[in-house]
């Protein structure tokens, strides 16, 4: 199944995550065609940063004010 989605204001990155993911990226390194949860995802910025990098990702959050 394929999603697309359009970013809004409300998914801009908290400023502690853009750290964070420069961190998930050295510790993951190369993740073009793995297969990657995203467990409490919040509004996605993890999940959609690592599609971009190429990941199969699925995201899972159980807050509904997170769900788009």
């Amino acid at each position: 199944m394929s999603v697309t989605v359009e970013l809004t204001d409300a998914w801009k990155p908290a400023p502690q995550d853009e750290g964070r993911l420069a961190y998930v990226k050295q510790l993951l390194g190369d993740v073009t065609g793995k297969t990657v949860l995203d467990l409490g995802a919040r509004v996605g910025y993890f999940s959609y940063a690592l599609a971009e990098m190429g990941a199969k990702v699925t995201a899972v959050e159980g807050r509904l004010e997170n769900i788009a």
